[in-house]
């Protein structure tokens, strides 16, 4: 069966964060038609017989039992990144950049459209680029299973996943990590540059704790004050954010981190500062995080905003 690739765009999330529990609430349903009882049907009236009225239904399980939900006769492996984009010859590609994480969801379903819990799923890369999470996993209760993926070498890749004889294929656009310099981040004196961040090696284990091995620069930085530039990523909803992510690149998905666990810190500031879009620059303590229920690798303690200097 031929299958389908299609993307999840979640640009409407926060819109649809902001209705009122009147707008959200569904429509109330119609009342349900009242039928007449129909009389039993009685032996000898061309119905059942007495005997068959009398039979008991066969128990769960039994031979005869007929199943409440036949088996699905088919699959479809849908696969979703916000930001992917139609390649214009029926495929989907992906932009990033290497060294980082970009992270692939897979919905497994049924040709009723019903998700289809409990399956395994394997992911795979044409150019064996490294997983950052477990190359099989099981779809949840909506059929869907996430893979963490950091591609180390630009140029095309694919990412194919698969369940049986169904699979599903995305492409990956790595470019070099030198495009991170975008921002001009780097040109800034005494700015810590987010390569030397992104060069400590971070891996998933299958329950999702993090197994990291910083890189000798990253370690040199620990316990140093440092300068950093980079794009917010609130974690608070108040006005002043206290405690939030400063990541590498502009944040598209609230879901995911651009970048991964190493291209995100962790600020911590006693005054905070109002959420923002544009590039900030921050001044504080580098530490790093060994705790690896944690979920982040680097912290900044003590933060202070500094003034972001004109280009």
């Amino acid at each position: 069966m031929k299958t389908h690739l299609s993307i999840l765009l979640i640009a409407g999330l926060l819109a649809a964060c902001s209705q009122s529990p009147d707008e959200a609430a569904p429509p109330a349903l119609p009342a349900p038609e009242v039928t007449p009882a129909q009389p039993a049907p009685t032996a000898g009236d061309g119905g059942l017989t007495a005997a068959e009225l009398a039979a008991e239904p066969p128990p769960a399980g039994s031979e005869n039992a007929v199943p409440t939900t036949p088996p699905p006769d088919g699959a479809e492996i849908v696969l979703y990144n916000e930001g992917a984009y139609d390649t214009g010859d029926g495929g989907w590609m992906v932009d990033v950049i290497a060294g980082t994480t970009v992270y692939i969801t897979a919905r497994l379903i049924d040709t009723a459209g019903e998700p289809i819990e409990g399956e395994t799923l394997s992911v795979s890369t044409a150019r064996e680029t490294e997983l950052m999470t477990a190359p099989r996993a099981e779809t949840d209760e909506i059929g869907e299973a996430t893979f963490g993926i950091r591609p180390s070498r630009t140029g095309a890749d694919t990412v194919t996943v698969r369940w049986g004889e169904e699979a599903s294929e995305i492409g990956l656009n790595v470019i070099a990590q030198e495009a991170l310099n975008w921002q001009g981040f780097d040109e800034i004196d005494d700015v810590t540059p987010w390569k030397t961040l992104l060069g400590s090696r971070v891996q998933y284990r299958s329950d999702y704790t993090l197994n990291v091995t910083f890189s000798a620069e990253a370690r040199a930085l620990d316990g140093e004050a440092v300068r950093l530039a980079g794009f917010m990523l609130p974690l608070e909803t108040a006005e002043k954010q206290r405690r939030f992510l400063l990541v590498s690149t502009p944040p598209s998905c609230f879901f995911h981190v651009p970048g991964g666990p190493a291209g995100a810190v962790e600020i911590r500031m006693t005054e905070g500062i109002s959420m923002q879009w544009e590039p900030v620059m921050l001044a504080g303590t580098f530490t790093l995080i060994d705790d690896e229920s944690e979920g982040i690798i680097y912290r900044l303690e003590d933060a202070r905003q500094q003034a972001m200097p004109k280009r």
